[in-house]
């Protein structure tokens, strides 16, 4: 059985991989300073309706995601929870 810690970096992997598919280049994945980890990618185009509903299915297997707009950059991201048993927490 694998360890909460490999659970969370296959999901995070086959987000990422779905991402790449989607958008052709592959997403970074880090740690972040809560313990998650997070699948990134920085858009550089505006994505269709039909790609950002792919997008959506594919972000949607994390536990949160959410997109990230400035002036001049946006980014997309799926944020992937450590999910220790009950009484390890």
């Amino acid at each position: 059985m694998a360890s909460p810690r490999e659970e969370a970096k296959a999901r995070a992997r086959e987000i990422a991989k779905g991402l790449h598919l989607l958008y052709g280049r592959p997403p970074s994945i880090t740690w972040t300073e809560e313990g998650h980890l997070r699948v990134s990618l920085r858009l550089r185009e505006q994505p269709d309706e039909a790609l950002t509903m792919a997008t959506l299915r594919v972000m949607e297997q994390g536990d949160r995601y959410g997109h990230i707009n400035r002036l001049d950059w946006q980014a997309i991201w799926a944020d992937v929870h450590v999910k220790m048993p009950e009484g390890e927490q």
